[in-house]
């Protein structure tokens, strides 16, 4: 996955640069940046099609990761990490299965 953000830095630095901005210039409230952030989400995707599949065959997975990280995100290190382990296990599971469908 490493060689996939090296390329998404390659081919998307203004998208990414855009997006890092916006997240500054508003204190850290992503929220406000979702255009900023689907810009470099569409080049991400184009830059690596990688990222798109697992988009697509992990939607749920991903998901399922961000809800608990937004709904424990009050929670000390340990209970986050306890809380959110689980589906961050299935995130890895979903992403290591795509891609090895991906390369055969």
């Amino acid at each position: 996955m490493e060689n996939a953000m090296e390329t998404v830095g390659r081919n998307c630095a203004t998208e990414m640069a855009n997006f890092e901005r916006c997240i500054v210039a508003n204190k850290g409230d992503g929220s406000k940046c979702a255009e900023a952030q689907q810009a470099l989400g569409q080049c991400a995707a184009r830059a690596v099609p990688l990222l798109q599949a697992v988009k697509e065959q992990c939607g749920p997975a991903i998901r399922a990761y961000d809800s608990c990280m937004q709904r424990n995100a009050q929670k000390s290190d340990d209970e986050l990490t306890e809380a959110c382990t689980p589906m961050l296990r299935e995130l890895w599971a979903c992403t290591e299965r795509v891609k090895a469908e991906t390369s055969s």
